[in-house]
């Protein structure tokens, strides 16, 4: 049977099979003359849904959006965007800029991060903390 509630669905691809409950589903008591409770429950529930949705499409698009940056990437190393190519190194297609970045990271030595834990051991260093709902989907449906 298939519940529209468990197709995965993208504007990119077609709706995949039908993905198994992963996690049980609690039960919840209601109270049948509580109407406000159930319709409460109700809207969380369709937020829930419309939010496990969004993250489930943004995901496929993710992966959509890194295989076509990777094909550009070798469109550019073949010389494919040079007709593109502005005076300014950048190349413009379709009014989009796309401007070539360089991002630089540093790896440090493991002097380093012993001097960060001995920090954090004697107090030198500060903890800060922030709180939020972090959004799980179980990884099988995920794939």
């Amino acid at each position: 049977m298939t519940s529209a509630s468990n197709v995965i669905s993208s504007p990119f691809r077609r709706p995949t099979a039908t993905k198994p409950a992963i996690w049980p589903l609690p039960t919840y008591a209601i109270d049948a003359n509580s109407s406000n409770d159930a319709m409460t429950m109700t809207q969380v529930e369709q937020l829930i849904q419309q939010i496990r949705e969004l993250k489930l499409t943004i995901k496929l698009c993710e992966e959509d959006l890194k295989g076509h940056m990777a094909t550009l990437d070798e469109y550019r190393a073949s010389g494919l965007l040079d007709h593109y190519e502005a005076e300014d190194g950048s190349f413009y297609v379709l009014n989009c800029r796309m401007l070539p970045v360089t991002r630089s990271t540093w790896a440090f030595s493991k002097a380093v991060k012993e001097l960060q834990e001995q920090e954090k051991v004697s107090g030198a260093a500060t903890r800060q903390e922030s709180t939020y709902l972090r959004f799980e989907i179980p990884k099988q449906e995920l794939q």
